[in-house]
């Protein structure tokens, strides 16, 4: 959905109901929820490459010393 644009298609309940739900408080057109929206996925994409990262270097680096 994110990427496929499928988020403007989503009706002003559904989209409020996520920002409920992600306990994000926010009012505005549909247009706008869908971009507060897809800041939050990003986010949530953000952190979860920067912990990949973050913990594969560290297995790297024990992997490594441990020879």
């Amino acid at each position: 959905m994110y990427n496929s644009d499928k988020l403007s298609s989503l009706r002003v309940d559904e989209l409020s109901s996520y920002l409920s739900l992600h306990k994000i408080t926010f009012k505005g057109k549909n247009a706008e929820k869908v971009a507060m929206i897809k800041v939050h996925i990003g986010s949530l994409l953000y952190d979860s490459i920067k912990w990949s990262v973050n913990n594969l270097g560290s297995l790297r680096y024990e992997t490594c010393s441990n020879k």
